[in-house]
């Protein structure tokens, strides 16, 4: 939850709202996955690019950081946030 605070301040968003669709069981993981991707690429993108201050290392780790919410709820299910 830390990174989406963080995320939600330097981009005026609100994560923990953007993220609770995740929590709903009847769209299959990779639709939600692919949801996830569109509403909040953007912010996840910015906050890396301030962070890391490279604007294609911020999207390799982006790219990763979706890659790995996909595998993760694949492998275990959906999760709600904290």
């Amino acid at each position: 939850m830390q990174l989406l605070a963080e995320v939600a301040e330097k981009t005026g968003a609100a994560p923990r709202s953007a993220m609770l669709f995740l929590v709903q069981p009847s769209m299959d993981v990779e639709q939600e996955v692919i949801r996830a991707y569109e509403s909040l690429r953007l912010p996840v993108y910015l906050y890396l690019a301030a962070v890391v201050g490279d604007a294609s290392e911020a999207e390799d780790i982006c790219q990763e950081v979706f890659l790995r919410l996909f595998i993760h709820c694949s492998n275990r299910g959906m999760v709600a946030p904290e």
